[in-house]
């Protein structure tokens, strides 16, 4: 055995690939782009294992007048193998898009989902499954308020609070209307 040598494992690079089975962690790659016609739309995909991928929101376009954006909300729902169900909360006939991406197994070890709803005050609480925070990504998929007023549309923040806690935060400036925060709680290995 050689000494003073810097190996990423005990066979060297050649057995991190042997480790993982391939040359990348990344199975594929999707971009979903599409009209969302009503309070669930569902997006054919290329077959994936749901338990190895995230699914990353990249906004929309809508032709809805600036006051009505605040209550306009998209996300990712159910995710199947062959089926992305992204949900409209309010207003319906928007493009949105998403990027789908699965991992090699053994990269992601539990995906969580959901929404935070931040009431009538300027922040509130998630409960999920204990996670190592350390290892832990958190995507937010989109945001919304439930009001209709102009100058009234949400801008929120989620953080990691604890292993168990996720703390979602609005600005004040949409007073007592509720903001709702689609998430996913990403743990890797």
């Amino acid at each position: 055995m050689r000494r003073n040598r810097n190996f990423l494992g005990p066979q060297g690079m050649g057995g991190m690939v042997s480790l993982w089975g391939a040359s990348s962690l990344i199975r594929s790659v999707q971009n979903v782009r599409g009209a969302v016609n009503a309070a669930t739309t569902n997006f054919t995909i290329t077959a994936v294992d749901p338990a190895n991928t995230i699914v990353l929101y990249f906004g929309l376009q809508t032709s809805y007048a600036s006051t009505s954006l605040g209550t306009s909300m998209r996300r990712s729902g159910v995710l199947t193998a062959t089926n992305l169900a992204v949900r409209a909360d309010n207003w319906v006939g928007e493009t949105a898009g998403f990027t789908v991406i699965e991992f090699a197994p053994g990269v992601i070890k539990s995906i969580q989902t959901g929404v935070l709803t931040v009431g009538n005050v300027t922040s509130n609480t998630a409960t999920i499954t204990a996670v190592n925070t350390d290892k832990l990504l958190l995507i937010i998929q989109q945001t919304n308020d439930t009001s209709t007023q102009a100058g009234n549309i949400c801008l929120c923040e989620v953080q990691v609070t604890n292993s168990t806690t996720l703390t979602g935060y609005k600005n004040t400036v949409g007073g007592i209307y509720a903001s709702n925060i689609g998430y996913q709680a990403v743990e890797f290995f």
